[in-house]
């Protein structure tokens, strides 16, 4: 069984917006799905308390298409972060949820499919900036050891940028772990 799973949650106001959690249920925002809506990975929290309240959650749940490739995002996180970055591009329109999956599945299949056209690595942050943990690894998505920045993943699958000195890059010759 998945500890998690894909809905759209309401955004709630205390002096910013913020996505209500299903109960049960913590969130990692992934995509704005339409004013008042985002689509959020539900991590479960409470089992019982999810199952108790699980008929009102039923309707925000994203139809088969787009879970199956939000699922297969989770494994190659850059192509989550590249939808995610695409997506906010698209004009603010009132759509529907089943327009808006119309618009992602899309999006988010050419972004699974350019996963080996995209020169991504997996590196160790040497480094700490509030995005990073030293130790850790990252998807770096664009640049290299000798650009003046790179691009990486978070764990919240956001597109981040910073020098290059915040990674541990690999001798020249000697892959790294994400190629």
């Amino acid at each position: 069984m998945e500890h998690y799973f894909f809905a759209y949650c309401p955004l709630s106001y205390d002096g910013d917006f913020f996505p209500e959690a299903p109960p049960g249920c913590s969130l990692t925002p992934l995509f704005p799905a339409s004013p008042g809506l985002l689509l959020c990975i539900c991590h479960i929290t409470d089992q019982l308390q999810l199952d108790a309240n699980f008929e009102a959650i039923r309707p925000y749940l994203v139809g088969e298409r787009l879970h199956r490739l939000l699922h297969s995002g989770m494994r190659w996180p850059p192509s989550l972060a590249l939808a995610r970055l695409r997506s906010s591009e698209w004009p603010a329109e009132q759509l529907g949820l089943d327009a808006f999956e119309e618009r992602m599945a899309p999006l988010l299949a050419q972004c699974l499919e350019r996963q080996n056209k995209i020169p991504a690595r997996l590196l160790v942050a040497r480094g700490f900036d509030g995005e990073l943990e030293r130790g850790e690894y990252y998807w770096v998505v664009q640049g290299h050891e000798h650009s003046r920045w790179v691009r990486w993943v978070t764990p919240d699958y956001r597109l981040c940028e910073g020098p290059p000195d915040l990674f541990h890059w690999p001798p020249e010759g000697e892959p790294s772990s994400g190629t």
